[in-house]
């Protein structure tokens, strides 16, 4: 065996460990996701609280087979808007953390109802109100563990995008 292909099964192998695999402590009396977020055929999900209807699948991915399959992609900021039309967008930093679950980490998403979501930056439409003039930051939803913090327009990070009902 190659030292190639040896460390890619090292590799492979330590990601399947439970230590590496989404986490979730139990859902309680207090989970209120469950009726909130209602499913839909075509790979979407009505949050009926906010009047919000989400893609399930990251940008690059299909809805298929009952979850997201395929490669999302990183884009910048201006790709990612352009990924937008018939009412699709990027959300607000209060939309996107609103579908943030605090109970999982790696991904801090319910993994049932977002299937396959990276742990790792997501876009909003959120500018950071500190900033002006045209190296503007704007505010990204970090899925590893459900926090918010900066990008500037050139980074790349996935996108969820979602439309008013």
């Amino acid at each position: 065996m190659t030292p190639g292909k040896l460390l890619s099964l090292l590799f492979f192998g330590l990601c399947s460990l439970p230590g590496w695999a989404q986490q979730c402590i139990p859902a309680g009396a207090d989970d209120q996701a469950g009726p909130r977020l209602l499913p839909h055929a075509d790979g979407t999900l009505t949050d009926t609280a906010r009047q919000l209807r989400w893609q399930r699948c990251a940008v690059g991915q299909q809805w298929r087979n009952a979850s997201c399959e395929g490669r999302p992609r990183r884009l910048t900021l201006a790709e990612a808007r352009r990924q937008g039309g018939d009412g699709w967008r990027l959300p607000t930093l209060q939309e996107l953390s609103a579908i943030v679950d605090l109970r999982c980490s790696r991904p801090a998403i319910d993994g049932k109802r977002f299937p396959n979501t990276p742990a790792a930056d997501f876009w909003t439409a959120t500018v950071f109100a500190s900033d002006d003039g045209p190296a503007r930051r704007y505010w990204q939803v970090q899925f590893l563990y459900g926090e918010s913090n900066l990008g500037s327009g050139d980074d790349r990070a996935y996108v969820r995008l979602v439309r008013d009902e």
